[in-house]
């Protein structure tokens, strides 16, 4: 199990980066048309029925050498996804750089599994975490807001076990999330 966390923990910051150099063939499409909205949402408490920010997926790292180009992708109740630049310096542009939808199940299940976690136990069932814009890669902070309550996990507390449920439900979300793609830009 450890060795399938450690496996894991490498795949995803560099997941982030293969697609932002284009290579997109492991990955499943998610729509980047301008699309109608489906009209399924994730029932949150307090806010039924309207457009709200589900997960936020935000990196920092490796990403970073050649400009601003660290994502963070942002998946809302109703399986819509924006991409923004990471803020690395007030100069970054934060506006939209790409938008597409995800299927809701997926949104839901993140949801669900975030909802079924005890956040008191959490970090002692992930276990520790590392640095992984140490070795250039990226570090993930993940915010998962469920109404009034968030859930937030970032990597260089905890490890991203493949063997957790809400883990597991993050990775097949973001598998489909990550083909939004960050336009790539560079700095002089």
């Amino acid at each position: 199990m450890r060795t399938a966390a450690v496996a894991l923990a490498l795949a995803l910051p560099l997941a982030g980066i293969l697609p932002a150099c284009g290579d997109t063939s492991t990955a499943p499409a998610a729509s980047t048309t301008s699309a109608a909205v489906p009209p399924t949402t994730i029932e949150v408490p307090l806010l039924p029925g309207e457009r709200v920010e589900v997960v936020r997926w935000q990196e920092t790292g490796g990403c970073m050498v050649l400009g601003p180009n660290c994502p963070t992708w942002i998946v809302y109740s109703d399986g819509s996804v924006e991409v923004i630049r990471t803020m690395t310096s007030p100069a970054t542009d934060n506006s939209v750089q790409a938008t597409g939808l995800v299927a809701v199940p997926l949104v839901a299940a993140v949801v669900r599994e975030a909802r079924a976690t005890d956040e008191t136990t959490l970090a002692a069932e992930l276990g520790p975490g590392s640095c992984q814009s140490c070795v250039d890669g990226a570090d993930i902070v993940v915010t998962i807001r469920d109404g009034a309550r968030s859930t937030t996990l970032d990597s260089l507390e905890v490890s991203f076990d493949a063997g957790h449920p809400l883990v597991d439900a993050l990775a097949e979300l973001m598998s489909v999330v990550r083909s939004v793609e960050l336009p790539i830009v560079s700095t002089p």
